[in-house]
């Protein structure tokens, strides 16, 4: 009885391949706007202050069934941002990118652009968001199978070495 996952931390290094490879129908940034005006992720759309209210999951009303990316300074704010936007009904899972101290500390970009309307957020009728893969999320059973493969397959290559 697997629960679907409704929100999903995702790596900076997955957040970023997405952003290049178009993963993310719309990429949020919810941070205030003097964090906005420091620099902000590419292609994002600004949110201000998302979890005080000052904008809300109405300013993405067309966007419920597509795949999205929430993040603010470090993940946290993030984290409350996508549960609700899962609340209000959006697809899931909504992906938390973290933040843009994550962002920089890899190395990458940020960006003094303004703010991307995202696409399902014009109000076209016609518009609907792409069927898109899900990220895969980090499984620690995986980690545990790999790890006993590789006990056994020591243990095997101990035993036939003492022959």
């Amino acid at each position: 009885n697997s629960k679907e996952l409704t929100t999903q931390r995702i790596t900076t290094k997955q957040f970023y391949d997405g952003v290049q490879n178009s993963t993310f129908d719309v990429i949020v940034d919810i941070r205030s706007k003097s964090e906005w005006e420091t620099g902000h992720i590419e292609g994002a759309t600004f949110l201000e202050d998302f979890n005080k209210g000052v904008s809300t999951p109405d300013d993405l009303a067309g966007c419920k069934e597509c795949t999205i990316v929430v993040y603010c300074k470090s993940g946290g704010r993030a984290d409350k941002a996508a549960q609700i936007l899962v609340e209000a009904g959006f697809k899931t899972p909504i992906y938390n990118g973290l933040g843009v101290s994550q962002w920089e500390e890899a190395g990458y970009p940020l960006v003094k652009t303004p703010t991307l309307v995202a696409p399902c957020q014009k109000g076209e009728d016609d518009f609907s968001c792409a069927e898109r893969e899900k990220i895969p999320s980090a499984s620690t059973s995986i980690s545990f199978q790999k790890m006993f493969s590789l006990l056994g397959a020591m243990t095997l290559l101990v035993v036939y070495l003492n022959y």
